[in-house]
Formats: structure tokens, C-alpha cells, sequence
């Protein structure tokens, strides 16, 4: 009997989990391919969404013509207009891509009534939505180098729903002698040695603008073999392109509520020869004080500190 109710519980544990993530309805019925006529699209017309809910294409780019810049998925308003605080996919290679949304992009499909989904060369055969976990409102900033390293050792202890946020910001125009550069590529996000590519980034709007992914979003990047230092872990990168100039701003953990924080090794009160005026350090190995928000290094173990 205890047998039966312990696979039991892991029958109700697995529908819980899956329940989160349905299919979206769309018009006319998936799939859909994406030719250079650009007169073919479909409609998400799921409009009980909010902020870290996330669209999962599944898709696979096709042989391209004449456009230029390959196989890819645009986001619309009903009236066609750019839908605000998404950009352009681009379909490297057949299998899922993610597109997390905004507090603006969900009030705006909320306003519209729905979301047309547009493209080129590419082949779309199935759209699931993703509800958004519940996040704790304080995050841990994780540290980066000037040249937007990230070590792995900076993200122990998430879980795979942790969400992690990206942040730059956008300065110039967005305009120049060839016209519009929104959604030409202006970023990326790899493994330190090069062989994982997490999201490549697109120009948007001006200002602040964020990316927002999940820790198991990572995992493959961070687990990619050490590169020729010896580090493993991830690269921000961000360039200028035409008259805009792209800056990186802060990456920012934020947990799922009530969530463990499995992996982080807390001290034990027990401990023996504790000190606790030890010196604190952060994940970049940089001093820190007792007012510090975050995971830290003290006396050779790491700790939450809230």
C-alpha cells in the first residue's frame, strides 16, 4: 500500500508539473511554412498571459532565397505593427525557440485581443505556452567581468526554473543610411569556449531592454567544456551596430518562490571554528560587506545571504 501511494503521489506530482504548458490554439491550423511571399501567417489568440510566460515554437528553417538575413519568426499586432517588446527569431537549425514574454508585450497581445505571428523561410509546426512560475521579488545581481564573463560557479545551487535576467541598454538611433536596424543582431549570449550559443540578440528600442531566461536555458551553455583558461561559465557579448551603441547593464537571479536552493552549501551553526567576522567575498571573488544581498563565500563555504 505505501508502495501505491508513493507512485501515486508521483502520478499527481507529474500532471501538476505538466499542466503548466498547453498548447496554443492558432489560425489556420499548424503547420505553417514561411515562404518569400510574406502573405502566410497564423494567430496565438491567448490573451490570459502575463510577464515570464513563455511561447515555445517548434520550428526548422527552410531554404532561403533572397532574404538576406535567413530563416525567421516576427511578432505582430493585429494591426501589423511590430508587437512592442519582442523581436525577430532566427531559425538556425530545426527544434524549439523560446520567446519569454514582457509585462508590455503580454498587456499589448492583451489589448489586441491576440498575436500574428509572421516569417520567412521558415517552417513552424507546433506553439505551447508556458505559464510563468512565481518569483520572488528580490534578486541576486551576479557579477561580470568587462568583458562579460560569467563564470558557472556564479549560478550554483538554481534550479531549473530559476530565471535569470539580462539587462543592456540601448543608446543612438535605431535608423541609419539603410534604413530601420531593428531586429539586426546586436549581442549574443555563449559558453566561454564558444560551442553554445544561448540567444542571440536583436536591437529593439532605445533604452533600457531585457532578455529573460530560465536556468536550464544555461545549463548547456555552462556545461560546454573549459575553454583555453580553463574556465567554464558564459560570455555576454554586445556590439554597436549602425548608429546605436549596446551596453550591457546587470544580470539579475530571480528565485522561484519557495523554491530549494539545492546546490548551495549553507554553514552549519554546528560548524566547528566558525568565525563570523570572517571575511565575506561574492561569486567574482570581489570583498563584500554584511549588508550584501546574495550567495557569498565565507569561511571557505558558500552561503545565501537575504
Amino acid at each position: 500500500m505505501k508502495k501505491l501511494f508513493t507512485l501515486l503521489c508521483a502520478i499527481a506530482a507529474a500532471v501538476v508539473v505538466n499542466a503548466s504548458t498547453v498548447d496554443v490554439v492558432t489560425t489556420p491550423e499548424l503547420p505553417v511554412t514561411f515562404d518569400e511571399s510574406w502573405g502566410q501567417s497564423f494567430v496565438i489568440d491567448e490573451t490570459n498571459l502575463k510577464a515570464g510566460d513563455i511561447l515555445t515554437f517548434t520550428a526548422e528553417p527552410i531554404d532561403a532565397v533572397s532574404w538576406t538575413y535567413g530563416s525567421q519568426i516576427f511578432f505582430k499586432t493585429n494591426a501589423w505593427k511590430d508587437m512592442p517588446g519582442t523581436q525577430a527569431i532566427k531559425i538556425t537549425a530545426a527544434g524549439e525557440y523560446k520567446l519569454t514574454l514582457s509585462a508590455e508585450t503580454a498587456a499589448e497581445i492583451k489589448a489586441n485581443g491576440k498575436m500574428r505571428v509572421q516569417g520567412i523561410d521558415a517552417k513552424v509546426t507546433k506553439v505551447t505556452l508556458t505559464t510563468a512560475e512565481d518569483y520572488e521579488e528580490t534578486g541576486i545581481n551576479v557579477e561580470f567581468d568587462q568583458y562579460g564573463s560569467i563564470l558557472a560557479s556564479a549560478f550554483d545551487g538554481l534550479s531549473d526554473n530559476d530565471k535569470i535576467v539580462f539587462t543592456y541598454t540601448t543608446t543612438g538611433e535605431l535608423t541609419n543610411d539603410d534604413g530601420s536596424i531593428v531586429g539586426w543582431g546586436i549581442g549574443a549570449i555563449k559558453s566561454l569556449k564558444g560551442n553554445v550559443t544561448v540567444v542571440e540578440i536583436n536591437a529593439t528600442k532605445l533604452g533600457d531592454n531585457s532578455i529573460s531566461l530560465l536556468y536550464k536555458d544555461l545549463k548547456p551553455a555552462l556545461e560546454d567544456e573549459a575553454d583555453q583558461y580553463g574556465r567554464q561559465g558564459i560570455n555576454w557579448n554586445m556590439w554597436k551596430q549602425g548608429n546605436s551603441v549596446n551596453t550591457r547593464k546587470s544580470v539579475t537571479i530571480y528565485k522561484v518562490k519557495g523554491g530549494s536552493a539545492t546546490g548551495i552549501n549553507v554553514v552549519s551553526s554546528k560548524a566547528k571554528s566558525l568565525d563570523i567576522n570572517a571575511p565575506m567575498y561574492n561569486l567574482a571573488g570581489q570583498h563584500v560587506t554584511s549588508s550584501y544581498k546574495g550567495v557569498v563565500i565565507q569561511n571557505g563555504h558558500k552561503m545565501l545571504r537575504r
